[in-house]
């Protein structure tokens, strides 16, 4: 027997161990601790006893590999003599910390519950104490009330002494109204919090009681995804919006930071709370939307603390997007590093086409390193993360990121007509791809890896998409006396084990995917997921030869299959892009 415990109530596992133990049955215990800290209540001290209730009381999740080391702990149990006490595996620790003395409510769950032509909307409301706050024993007297207004008018106040661990506040109304609710603790400044559902009329016929749970109430629960559910977000929270010109910021993956950010965030800027929330609520369905399906989040804006990441694949229609990432980037007063780019006024320096890194980063060419919200370049994954001058205030993090993506035959041949065919120094430049033996095609992928601009090497016509993704770049920006064959071997072993080629696709399915195959979806795809980037396109693409070089289909099998050869782990990735794509378009309704 595994027992998953739920969060605070892991001493009290003995009741079902002891239990087990005596049956005969091997137990395991785990423990996984939710990751914030429990700060929330339910009112009273009695009710706080009874369970230390979280946001949504769903903050518990099994981590997988918590599982699978519970799975072999059972396993040894049924292979031997079993103990007197059963394992018990920790999951992580609190890291989520609040502060020191504030003392908000939160709406931490609702339901829509349809009763003829009306609806009791259910709604369960804690109270968040800061560190420095007052503790959970004090609101037992009846000096504490609740009170709640509904569109603009208040309803009610209720002590808390009529509200227990089980308690909801409910509002009855009929279908085909919008609900603009603020709730706040009576006499406590900064407390407020708000919310908007839609129940789809005339407002009328509001009341408030404070109702334990009762079931359906004779009717049948309407399906809501009102609220935003932290835990998709977690290790990618950060979220930032422009209103009027002012950067509304939160983190999504904290359970209480969003209604008390956006309330903070109008008291400071004098903004229609009611309103604010009713768009913000809109926007935050969407991205929990998106994060259900297992697809990154929209960015509004790009931030130092959550910044845009484009990780540019040599021959993939990326050369003008970077154009218009650097006109956007500038346009908002963003700081930036965009390599070899041509934005009219902005600065250009001589050799920023040969940076491959951060290194460069600078004032003049867009941003200081500890500004930097933006990167687009022939870099690699994890850049962000460089020892020396990577993205200081982002380090450990994952960023918004796009990645364009080509079938590797197409971009193997439009790579040879750019780097190949025109060196007429080489006996086999000016030679059509088509017109080449497969020992010569072979000889050409092994040993050909110089760039676009000469004296430096690049990672070529082999798997180069998932040694970008794997931080494997190892050719890339160096001359041929810095190249450092043991990480060279080490590169190309990492590309060809079962593991490197799904640690690769894991870290697509983070960005954004593009093909650009499918250019005109795509564009629409970055304007929806990257609405600060919408650009006028003028982008033509690029394969070296024009409409004189072959196609894939016009390939000859024998050469098709060298470079297949070569790009088994791109192709893979490519496979899983296509499905990643679809889902994007299906997802966004395009």
């Amino acid at each position: 027997m595994i027992l998953l415990m739920q969060p605070g109530w892991c001493n009290w596992n003995w009741s079902y161990t002891h239990q087990g133990i005596l049956s005969g049955i091997g137990v395991v215990v785990i423990c996984g601790e939710a990751f914030f800290e429990r700060e929330a209540f339910r009112w009273t001290w009695k009710g706080w006893m009874q369970g230390p209730w979280n946001t949504k009381d769903m903050s518990f999740y099994v981590d997988k590999d918590l599982f699978e080391e519970a799975m072999e702990k059972a396993e040894e149990l049924g292979s031997g003599k079993l103990p007197l006490n059963a394992p018990v595996i920790l999951g992580p620790g609190a890291d989520f910390k609040e502060e020191e003395g504030r003392i908000t409510v939160h709406l931490s769950d609702y339901q829509i519950v349809e009763d003829g032509e009306m609806a009791r909307i259910m709604c369960v409301f804690e109270v968040v104490l800061g560190k420095g706050g007052r503790q959970a024993r004090n609101w037992d007297d009846d000096q504490t009330r609740l009170c709640v207004e509904v569109n603009e008018a208040k309803v009610t106040c209720r002590n808390a002494s009529e509200f227990n661990e089980f308690s909801t506040v409910d509002i009855q109304v009929p279908f085909g109204v919008e609900i603009n609710m603020k709730a706040y603790l009576e006499g406590e400044e900064e407390s407020e919090t708000y919310f908007w559902v839609e129940v789809g009329g005339v407002v009328g016929g509001l009341g408030v009681s404070t109702i334990t749970h009762i079931g359906g109430g004779g009717g049948g629960n309407v399906d809501v995804n009102g609220l935003n559910d932290f835990r998709l977000f977690r290790g990618r929270g950060d979220f930032a919006l422009v209103v009027d010109g002012l950067v509304f910021e939160t983190d999504l993956s904290s359970p209480y930071r969003l209604q008390r950010d956006a309330a903070s965030f109008c008291r400071a800027n004098s903004i229609d709370c009611g309103l604010f929330w009713r768009e913000l609520s809109k926007i935050v369905r969407e991205q929990n939307l998106l994060r259900r399906s297992n697809l990154p989040k929209i960015q509004y804006i790009p931030t130092v603390t959550s910044p845009f990441i484009f990780l540019h694949h040599e021959k993939t229609a990326g050369s003008s997007l970077r154009t218009y990432i650097a006109e956007k980037s500038a346009g908002l007063g963003l700081g930036f590093y965009i390599p070899c780019y041509t934005a009219d006024g902005i600065y250009h320096e001589d050799f920023s086409c040969y940076s491959f890194d951060l290194r460069n980063a600078s004032r003049v060419n867009g941003g200081e390193n500890d500004n930097l919200a933006v990167v687009a370049g022939h870099m690699q994954w994890d850049v962000w993360n460089q020892q020396q001058k990577g993205m200081n205030s982002f380090k450990g993090k994952t960023p918004n990121c796009l990645v364009m993506l080509r079938h590797p035959v197409d971009r193997a041949i439009s790579l040879f007509y750019e780097r190949v065919f025109p060196r007429e120094d080489l006996d086999f430049g000016s030679t059509m791809i088509n017109a080449l033996s497969p020992t010569r095609l072979n000889f050409i992928i092994e040993q050909f890896r110089g760039s676009a601009w000469g004296m430096y090497r690049d990672e070529g016509f082999s798997n180069s998409l998932c040694k970008m993704l794997l931080g494997q770049n190892h050719f890339k920006g160096k001359t041929p006396a810095e190249l450092n064959w043991e990480d060279i071997e080490k590169g190309e072993s990492a590309v060809k084990e079962e593991g490197g080629i799904g640690r690769a696709i894991e870290r697509l399915d983070q960005c954004v995917v593009g093909l650009q195959s499918e250019w005109e979806v795509t564009k629409t795809m970055i304007w929806r997921f990257f609405p600060w980037l919408e650009f006028e396109d003028s982008a033509k693409m690029n394969t070296g030869r024009g409409g004189a070089a072959e196609t894939r289909d016009e390939l000859r099998s024998e050469l098709m299959k060298v470079i297949l050869d070569y790009n088994e782990c791109d192709m893979k990735v490519w496979e899983h892009a296509q499905e990643r794509f679809a889902l994007q378009r299906e997802v966004l309704g395009l």
